[in-house]
């Protein structure tokens, strides 16, 4: 017969787990049944042994079948749709999955699994995917266990209170952190898992989220360094070592995408980089972090050392290799960049800051000090303006220029002024 009840010990609870192809599908699926009439099938008893539970190999409670009723309603679960597909090959009805899935009785976590494995494993990058169950293991099941709701359920002050555990989990760990950013993508990335439930129809619309100000958002200014302070880095790395972050600075760029830069991403037609592909935790992908191309040209004070480097290691197909790499030919990875690039700042008495802030924020914050304009480098970098803004921010010298500009206004005002009026 079809159908297996099974024991979910993370959640103390059964299941029927039941195969089943849709009409008109090639393949079908495992779907994991965990109510029945809307109600969970927990475990009321566990095999004893001399007065303690028994255990399995893995340190989990064994439950007893014979006496839980968990498990007896379990198999009711199984019995009465083992006999509705039985009905169905008569001909006598249709057998229909929503009737023991029915889209007011799923359960948050269960969809979550579901979200993660059919929808972010097929289309995003390895890091986020770490990232949302690294979330959901830590604080979203930890919460929904506690509080087991349906999805339909969820409403604001449920939100609110699944935010609250989660900076209160965060705070205990770092206390001096700012825990608030974490808050936030965590909560956004629940959000992405509710908008996808709201596109197949199981909630009728997504709740209202917290506000900004319930996540205690700390806005830090970005650090960076002056010209003059990255070139004494710079001046301490080994000149083996140096291409890589002569390459970041001069062209705006992540330090993942220097990692992976290939000698065939250089247009030699052009004179430019094809920045096409990145890393995501540690792994070579085959897009950039915002999966965009962007043609980047080469700055005339690199082209001599791009030129050189093509013609170098003509086994390997990266541009930047790293000579200290356990095998020939390798690529710098983030770890060692990072390696480099601090052993630098301490032989220069620079205060240590990672590479992207020293590489990327160096270039753009300068940038925008000698006086570049925040649409010049949206164009450049290929972020949005919003996201240049940061860098706008702590700009000292377009600080100062608006500053002087403003007091020769209240001159030339103050000068009209006397001639018109009087002293002022």
């Amino acid at each position: 017969m079809k159908g297996s009840i099974f024991f979910m010990p993370d959640r103390g609870r059964w299941a029927v787990s039941w195969y089943h192809k849709e009409p008109g599908q090639k393949k079908g699926k495992y779907y994991t049944i965990t109510r029945y009439q809307g109600q969970f099938m927990p475990c009321t008893h566990y095999q004893m042994k001399r007065g303690k539970v028994r255990l399995d190999e893995k340190g989990r409670a064994i439950p007893d079948k014979s006496r839980c009723q968990g498990y007896a309603i379990a198999g009711k679960l199984r019995a009465l749709m083992q006999g509705r597909w039985e009905q169905h090959q008569k001909g006598i009805l249709q057998f229909r999955m929503d009737e023991f899935t029915g889209k007011g009785w799923t359960d948050v976590l269960e969809f979550y699994e579901t979200w993660m494995k059919e929808k972010v494993e097929q289309e995003c990058k390895i890091a986020t995917i770490k990232g949302y169950w690294s979330y959901y293991h830590n604080w979203i099941s930890p919460y929904f266990n506690k509080h087991p709701i349906r999805l339909h359920e969820i409403k604001s002050d449920m939100l609110l209170s699944l935010l609250n555990f989660i900076k209160t989990g965060l705070k205990k760990k770092n206390p001096n952190g700012n825990y608030g950013k974490t808050a936030r993508n965590i909560m956004g990335a629940f959000r992405t898992c509710l908008e996808f439930a709201e596109e197949c129809d199981r909630i009728p619309k997504i709740p209202t989220f917290p506000k900004k100000k319930s996540y205690n958002l700390k806005k830090k200014p970005i650090e960076w360094l002056t010209d003059e302070e990255y070139w004494k880095v710079i001046e301490k790395i080994p000149k083996i070592n140096c291409p890589p972050f002569l390459w970041l600075y001069y062209h705006f760029r992540r330090p993942g995408e220097a990692c992976v830069l290939k000698k065939s991403d250089y247009d030699m037609v052009n004179d430019a980089f094809w920045v096409q592909r990145a890393l995501s935790a540690r792994v070579e992908t085959n897009s950039t972090k915002t999966g965009e191309v962007f043609l980047v040209p080469c700055d005339p004070d690199f082209k001599s050392i791009t030129k050189r480097l093509i013609n170098e290691n003509p086994k390997t197909p990266y541009l930047f290799v790293n000579p200290r790499a356990r095998k020939k030919g390798k690529r710098y990875s983030l770890e060692s960049l990072r390696n480099i690039w601090y052993a630098a700042c301490d032989k220069a008495e620079i205060k240590r800051i990672w590479v992207y802030k020293g590489m990327k924020h160096t270039s753009c914050t300068n940038y925008l000090n000698k006086g570049g304009t925040v649409g010049d480098l949206e164009m450049i970098t290929g972020q949005t303006k919003e996201s240049l803004k940061k860098y706008a921010e702590i700009t000292l010298q377009r600080k100062r220029r608006a500053m002087s500009k403003g007091r020769e206004n209240i001159l030339d005002i103050r000068e009209l002024h006397q001639k018109n009026v009087g002293v002022l």
